[in-house]
């Protein structure tokens, strides 16, 4: 049997920040992006922009921006190493956790798929919102800590660099961080 690998979406396959970015000028365009380089932190905290009085309110208007999910332009690399996996034997399903604040996000997942990778991709999504319970062999996503009722899940987390995780990966824990670029390191 092939192993399978489950790929999550956003801030790994699909570039989430910049579509972010773009959302936020959207609805503020007399502002300025308070954007902090040298911080890293914490899953959706995004604390690239760290200004704390806006954070919360900045983060409830921009996730529930219609269609955010479906701008997203793709990860470079992602797809021709996603082919590469298939051609090695390994199974890819894509493994994503949809808000469900934001109404227009499950389908945005599909029709990005769709649209970027092919509908046979797009039939591959599976839609949790604990990816502790599905099965797969490996799980590659960019957040650090993934968590759900089963404290023992089937797959081995490979976490996806990111400017937010990779700085705070060497004293968390000792997984090496997974690119496009370097996948067959990992198998």
């Amino acid at each position: 049997m092939n192993k399978i690998v489950l790929v999550d979406m956003d801030g790994v396959i699909a570039e989430f920040d910049q579509a972010w970015i773009k959302a936020y000028y959207s609805y503020y365009p007399e502002k300025t992006l308070p954007i902090n380089k040298s911080k890293c932190g914490c899953y959706f905290e995004h604390p690239v922009w760290s200004d704390p009085t806006t954070n919360l309110e900045m983060y409830k208007v921009l996730y529930n921006y219609l269609n955010l999910f479906y701008i997203l332009d793709p990860i470079p690399n992602a797809l021709r190493s996603i082919k590469e996996m298939e051609k090695c034997g390994y199974t890819i399903f894509f493994c994503s956790h949809p808000t469900v604040e934001n109404s227009t996000c499950a389908s945005d997942k599909y029709e990005w798929l769709k649209k970027h990778f092919g509908l046979e991709y797009a039939k591959k999504l599976i839609l949790t919102q604990d990816k502790t319970v599905i099965y797969g062999d490996y799980l590659i996503d960019d957040k650090v800590i993934i968590d759900g009722v089963n404290k023992n899940p089937s797959w081995k987390h490979l976490l996806f660099k990111t400017p937010y995780n990779s700085c705070i990966c060497g004293y968390l824990h000792d997984k090496n961080l997974f690119t496009w670029e370097n996948w067959k390191d990992f198998f």
